[in-house]
């Protein structure tokens, strides 16, 4: 398959159903997480994409072991990051860093180059880590136990 039939299948794929981070019935294989105007970050059966839709262009973000479960595109739109539950993969300015780093259940943006990462909250580790996109060093926030030893949700407020 070529570069440009991939990008093609893709973003009819990606236009065709909302942000939502989760499968839906419609197209299990397929979860679309965020947009913007130049860029989507998609999966397809465990594998991440990165839509350049200014190029008509897709980067590979890698291999998710059971789907990736959280990604997010930068709010101006100069880096994007897709986490599993062993790994995340940050594209910044067109470099790929991949980065061994377990238990990823959710992440946000909080700053320009400011990424905080959830840990699974059902785990006894869990906690709130901060990523820095411009030097990639991480730090502990915060523990998070609000959700151990309770029922699982997909809704965690964090």
């Amino acid at each position: 398959m070529t570069n440009e039939t991939l990008f093609n299948n893709l973003l009819h794929q990606a236009r065709s159903m909302p942000c939502t981070g989760s499968r839906l019935r419609s197209n299990p294989g397929f979860v679309k997480y965020h947009d913007n105007k130049p860029l989507i970050i998609v999966s397809l059966s465990e594998n991440g994409y990165l839509l350049h839709l200014d190029k008509k262009d897709v980067t590979y973000l890698g291999w998710f072991y059971g789907d990736p479960t959280c990604a997010l595109i930068d709010q101006d739109g100069k880096w994007a990051i897709m986490a599993g539950d062993h790994l995340i993969t940050i594209w910044n300015n067109s470099i790929l860093t991949e980065i061994e780093f377990c238990g990823t259940f959710d992440m946000r943006q909080t700053g320009t180059d400011i990424v905080h990462i959830l840990i699974d909250p059902w785990y006894d580790n869990s906690a709130v880590w901060q990523l820095n996109i411009t030097n990639m060093e991480f730090e502990i926030i915060k523990p998070f136990t609000d959700y151990q030893n309770k029922e699982y949700t997909d809704e965690v407020i964090w």
